[in-house]
């Protein structure tokens, strides 16, 4: 979202969310130290009554993961800086999965200790897990509008994308989800969202929409 800390985004927001008619909220790049929870009824309907914070650094990075809690019982497995890790239950039925809310780092020593995290997840093979957000990361040289990219980021995220078994939700409508906002932009796709294949064989009709 860019930054949680004006009134036109939250009320920009909030427009978007009412749209969706969702349940589940994930949010990266809030920008924000803390959100309260008058934050969160400028940004959310009435109904998403629970949520989860891992707050910015600086004026950097912050996850929010926020739900209602007539649809789905949440419990927090894991928050870090870079990812918020759920588990759901659904109210109606007890159906259970899991979600991960990433904002990967966009450089230095902490991109190496974020994969590796990633790459610990224990997901067991009859578990619905979605793992979703913005990684960061290129996967191909043709998600990138322009030649170029660092080809050994590419391979290592892949490794761990195939050490998961993740299935990659394709996005529908769009190749690319990030520009550098030039007059000649650089267009990326760094917002991904992966299924286990047990997601997939319980839900094979889910879609990505920008």
């Amino acid at each position: 979202v860019r930054g949680l800390n004006s009134d036109a985004r939250q009320r920009s927001l909030r427009e978007k969310v009412i749209e969706s008619q969702c349940s589940v909220l994930c949010l990266q790049e809030t920008k924000l130290p803390s959100c309260s929870r008058s934050i969160m009824k400028r940004i959310c309907p009435q109904g998403f009554d629970q949520f989860v914070e891992s707050p910015s650094s600086g004026a950097s990075g912050g996850l929010l993961t926020a739900w209602r809690s007539d649809m789905f019982r949440g419990t927090l497995l894991t928050v870090k800086p870079y990812a918020i890790v759920m588990q759901f239950n659904s109210v109606h039925n007890n159906e259970q999965w899991f979600m991960v809310n990433i904002y990967g780092p966009c450089q230095g020593e902490a991109r190496t200790t974020f994969l590796n995290c990633l790459r610990d997840i224990q997901m067991h093979d009859d578990a619905k897990w979605l793992i979703m957000g913005d990684f960061n990361y290129v996967r191909y040289p043709h998600n990138r509008s322009r030649p170029g990219g660092n080809f050994n980021d590419m391979l290592k995220f892949n490794d761990v994308i195939n050490s998961l078994a993740l299935v990659e939700i394709p996005l529908k409508g769009t190749d690319f989800t990030w520009s550098n906002m030039q007059s000649v932009p650089l267009l990326r796709k760094l917002d991904w969202v992966f299924t286990s294949e047990a997601w997939t064989a319980h839900f094979p009709h889910t879609m990505v929409l920008p």
